[in-house]
């Protein structure tokens, strides 16, 4: 046998980062600076000029759909192959988000089965067609990831229903679910709530300080799971990561030397 030529993988990932609405998930992405941004998210771009974090023009690919999405991807993979990751010119890949994308998709193919929402028309169906072609974009950033890292973030759903065999608590179509848990490498959930604390509390790595609508100093804890925690999955193959960690992924990715 001819020796085996080894794998870029080793110093990349596909990560996903997943969590309610307003939990600050683009915040915890925006430490990644030199990444590019895909971006499908309406609510991307404000929160990161909001942070004094917006990326410069050329790292931003605003995009409207798989199709478009599909074709960013594309070129960056062709880049890779042909000049390495350092041809891309960034850290990494940020996907904001894979949950507008979904519903982006799931519109253009029932438009395109002729239905005014997918299920309407049972003979024309359309979920093989979703199926797989929002698999084909999940395997993407999965080819993507194996020679640079790439975040994508997601949304949880607001109810989990077990004897449904739903994934993870992720916003995306069960089959879909399932293929971005076998597909990343990891699995991170994040939380943000807001906590009592008292006038001699100054915050730690998860907590700042805020003030509340009567004034007063406010606790807001952020945290990034990369393991299970009540009823959310998470799951990171890693070294040096702790059960929980603050909500910035360029230190996650940092302290598994992912990260410059």
């Amino acid at each position: 046998m001819e020796p085996g030529k080894g794998s870029e993988r080793v110093s990349s990932r596909f990560v996903v980062l997943y969590g309610g609405p307003k939990v600050q998930k683009t915040g915890a992405c925006s430490t990644l600076e030199g990444a590019k941004w895909v971006i499908s998210d309406p609510n991307a771009i404000p929160t990161l000029d909001a942070l004094d974090r917006l990326p410069p023009e050329e790292d931003i690919y605003e995009v409207t759909g798989i199709a478009p999405a599909r074709d960013v991807l594309g070129k960056m993979m062709d880049v890779c192959k042909q000049h390495g990751p350092k041809g891309l010119g960034c850290t990494a890949v940020v996907v904001d988000s894979l949950t507008q994308f979904q519903d982006w998709h799931e519109q253009d193919v029932a438009q395109g089965t002729n239905q005014r929402f997918m299920g309407e028309n049972k003979k024309e169906g359309g979920w093989q067609q979703y199926n797989a072609e929002y698999g084909a974009f999940i395997d993407d950033l999965g080819v993507l990831a194996r020679y640079i890292t790439v975040v994508a973030i997601a949304h949880a759903k607001e109810k989990i229903d077990g004897t449904k065999g739903d994934w993870a608590g992720l916003n995306l179509k069960p089959q879909m679910a399932l293929k971005v848990g076998r597909t990343a490498n990891w699995v991170l959930y994040q939380s943000r709530r807001n906590i009592a604390v008292d006038s001699t509390f100054k915050g730690d790595e998860f907590t700042r300080i805020e003030k509340d609508k009567n004034g007063k100093p406010m606790g807001v804890e952020v945290i990034i799971y990369t393991q299970p925690v009540g009823f959310w999955m998470a799951s990171a193959n890693s070294k040096n990561l702790r059960a929980e960690e603050p909500a910035d992924m360029a230190e996650l990715l940092r302290k598994e030397g992912l990260f410059k």
